[in-house]
């Protein structure tokens, strides 16, 4: 029932704001477009859009609405030949292809977004394809560098900020969660009995997630030695249960986890390459695909079939190196001068 009252909420606020379709000459407006970005925006964040996705729309597709006003004649930006011409210009400056692709996304839904409230009758614009990309694999630690990696931090935790960071490590990779994630957990999202650990994902979805026997371990102590001490540093509580928190007793944003993930791992290793790291292992280790995917959180099995590509090319290593017929032949005339020499 609630969810039928929350439905019919969201269609009643989107038939406040469904407009009626522009006259042509307001096709090239750039006030109406405008106005028409700022309704997609604003129901993104009725549909818990993330505030870095919602800024990353924002930037994709008023990039475009600015090279469209440039353009002579005052097209429309839901035609077809304004966003060709906007995606050569994008290859022109050396734009990679996934980059492309994640703005012509972004402008797709939008032009969809608008077509959808009748604020134009068509937008053919939002036809045009993905640009071909390669696929390319994502980066992953070896399970030995994993393992190096959380000996070294926690051989170093020796003070409230070291015993934080510890624990935070251990539970990006011992759970995969997203760097969002991580900074959104509160101290009772950890269930102790269940060895479990409650999300908050992508479109507000929660979802449990195992969490291995080191990262409860590094948990209980950061709760036990160091917050406390975080807290303290901060004058007072505030209510604020957040799991990890600052020097200043305040929760970790984004921003400082992949700072703390870099400082420890190096340049390169970012929170996604743990999460990497974590469905790669696991599925090296033999785990369901399906069973990666509830972990990860992923709304598409094909999101989470590239760590089958990446399990793949390590399986082709380890066998390459180790299987003593993986080698090309060897030289045949330097075979047939053994074989003489042991006839």
């Amino acid at each position: 029932m609630h969810k039928e009252k929350e439905v019919e909420s969201t269609q009643t606020r989107a038939d406040r704001d469904r407009a009626a379709p522009a006259p042509a000459d307001q096709l090239g407006s750039r006030d109406f477009w405008r106005e028409q970005l700022a309704l997609f925006l604003r129901s993104l964040a009725a549909r818990h859009y993330a505030a870095g996705t919602v800024a990353g729309y924002q930037r994709d597709i008023a990039s475009y609405l600015d090279f469209v006003r440039d353009l002579p004649g005052a097209p429309s930006p839901a035609a077809s030949d304004p966003l060709r011409r906007f995606l050569a210009e994008l290859y022109q400056r050396g734009l990679s292809p996934a980059t492309c692709a994640r703005k012509l996304a972004a402008i797709r839904s939008f032009l969809a977004f608008v077509e959808r409230q009748g604020a134009v009758e068509a937008a053919p614009a939002r036809e045009i394809p993905n640009p071909k990309q390669a696929r390319r694999l994502p980066r992953v630690l070896s399970a030995t560098a994993a393992k190096n990696l959380l000996d070294r931090v926690a051989a170093a935790a020796d003070s409230p900020e070291r015993i934080r960071d510890y624990a935070l490590l251990e539970l990006a990779y011992s759970s995969g969660l997203r760097v969002s994630e991580l900074v959104r957990l509160r101290s009772s999202d950890v269930d102790w009995e269940q060895k479990l650990v409650r999300v908050l994902g992508k479109g507000r979805k929660v979802r449990l997630v195992p969490v291995g026997e080191p990262a409860l371990a590094a948990l209980r102590t950061y709760l036990e030695r160091a917050r406390p001490l975080l807290v303290r540093e901060a004058g007072d509580d505030s209510g604020d249960l957040t799991l990890f928190l600052n020097r200043h007793g305040r929760p970790l944003t984004t921003r400082r986890v992949q700072q703390i993930v870099s400082q420890w791992a190096g340049p390169g290793v970012s929170p996604h390459v743990l999460r990497h790291s974590f469905a790669t292992h696991l599925l090296d280790g033999g785990a369901d695909l399906r069973a990666v995917q509830e972990m990860l959180g992923h709304a598409s099995l094909s999101t989470t079939q590239v760590y089958t590509h990446v399990s793949r090319a390590r399986l082709v290593e380890v066998y390459r190196r180790a299987h003593p017929r993986a080698a090309p032949p060897a030289d045949k005339s330097r075979e047939s001068e053994v074989d003489a020499g042991e006839s």
